[in-house]
């Protein structure tokens, strides 16, 4: 058969490497010379080496058939090239499903009302540089119905780097019965713990970044209503123009406010090596520390940017990781590893904050509301104005919930054991 050994591995080795068997005199004899055509001895025609012609007969198509065929069945998907000029790669991971289950997830630009909705297991997709919303859906299997967490991220892709993103499915409750006076859940497979009353609405106020206008804008405005914050600081900015100093950090310490950590340098984290990773979230603690003599539990990550890697890194050095994921949350069953922020930006109206209070009084909820810049001109998307910030503040007041730090609330759920540690 050296006719047959000749066609079908010529084309997974140079042809300037082969060491091939003499031919029979009454066969043909096809080699290939270091210009890549093909010569038969005997016709003395010559071919390009690419022709159709070339493709491996028999057994060598029956392969290439059944490998296609068993990576349609499996799910598999391919690997886009890394390298994308102009473009990034967002790494979609997917686990907890059934086999031969698929996810739904849409994948959209932020703030836009279209979206592509794939179906996928884990997948990595090509896209241009931007923020985009990860919203995935309920599955429904012969087994139950699945439910993701978390259910929307917010990622931001970069030019040339890898985002990752993780959703995890867990079995739904099925038809589960709350007690509307105890807030007991019973029945239904995957039902919460029981809680001895339904939990209190609760607002905490949030501040990033450390900016100076925090300090000289906002805290004023809180101390006049009553109201105490968590400050999500980097350390390395501490003291430069524009950012907290020590001084400042120590007085909003004194006066109620609580001090959180938000890495070193505020980088994207999933991109940083376990050992960067590690530094910007121990020395970051230590600073805070060190700076109000007290222990620093709280964590924020920069740009909302996390995944499974980062989450159990940050599991190991704090008690809380708060998220950029929109939304509210409850308080039992809780997820200290995942701690959903409404952001205010430029655009957040006293009517937007009013829905948000409205809906955390209804569904008993913790809502956790994220600040960052405080000028009268804000130059920041997520900037807003002393005047907006008061009036914001006075409908949370009027609301009647009541205002507290993230660590004031974490500590009395974990106090009546209705955490759910990650």
């Amino acid at each position: 058969m050296p006719g047959l050994y000749e066609a079908c591995i010529r084309r997974w080795h140079r042809p300037e490497r082969l060491k091939l068997p003499d031919p029979r005199p009454d066969q043909d004899r096809v080699v290939f010379d270091r210009s890549h055509r093909r010569r038969d001895f005997l016709s003395g025609r010559t071919t390009h080496r690419h022709r159709s012609s070339e493709v491996c007969p028999g057994w060598a198509s029956f392969v290439g058939a059944f490998v296609l065929l068993l990576t349609v069945l499996t799910g598999a998907q391919a690997e886009p090239p890394t390298h994308h000029p102009g473009r990034g790669v967002l790494v979609v991971k997917v686990s907890g499903l059934p086999r031969a289950n698929a996810a739904r997830i849409a994948i959209s630009k932020a703030r836009s009302k279209t979206g592509a909705r794939i179906l996928l297991r884990s997948r990595s997709l090509s896209l241009p540089p931007g923020v985009y919303t990860v919203n995935a859906a309920a599955v429904d299997t012969p087994r139950g119905s699945y439910r993701p967490a978390p259910a929307r991220q917010i990622v931001r892709v970069i030019r040339g780097r890898r985002r990752s993103v993780l959703v995890t499915y867990a079995p739904a409750p099925t038809n589960p019965s709350v007690d509307p006076t105890t807030g007991a859940v019973d029945g239904g497979a995957g039902a919460v713990p029981p809680t001895v009353k339904p939990p209190e609405p609760v607002v905490s106020i949030t501040f990033d970044d450390g900016l100076r206008s925090q300090y000289t804008n906002a805290i004023p405005l809180l101390d006049r209503y009553g109201f105490t914050s968590t400050q999500y600081i980097p350390t390395a900015g501490v003291g430069d123009p524009g950012r907290v100093t020590v001084d400042m950090i120590r007085s909003m310490y004194a006066g109620g406010h609580q001090i959180a950590a938000h890495t070193v340098t505020h980088p994207h984290l999933t991109t940083l090596s376990p050992e960067r990773l590690q530094s910007e979230l121990t020395e970051s603690r230590q600073t805070l520390e060190a700076i109000i003599g007290a222990p620093v539990l709280d964590f924020a990550s920069p740009y909302g940017d996390y995944n499974a890697d980062v989450l159990a890194a940050i599991g190991r050095v704090f008690r809380t990781h708060r998220t950029a994921s929109s939304g509210d949350n409850t308080t039992s069953p809780f997820n200290r590893s995942y701690i959903r922020t409404q952001t205010v930006q430029r655009t957040t109206t006293v009517a937007d904050v009013q829905q948000w209070i409205d809906a955390a009084k209804q569904g008993h909820k913790w809502l956790v509301i994220a600040y960052h810049q405080v000028v009268a001109t804000p130059t920041d998307a997520y900037g807003t104005t002393p005047e907006t910030l008061d009036a914001q503040l006075a409908a949370i007041r009027d609301s009647g919930l009541r205002v507290a730090t993230v660590d004031a609330v974490v500590s009395e759920i974990d106090a009546q054991g209705g955490s759910a540690k990650p």
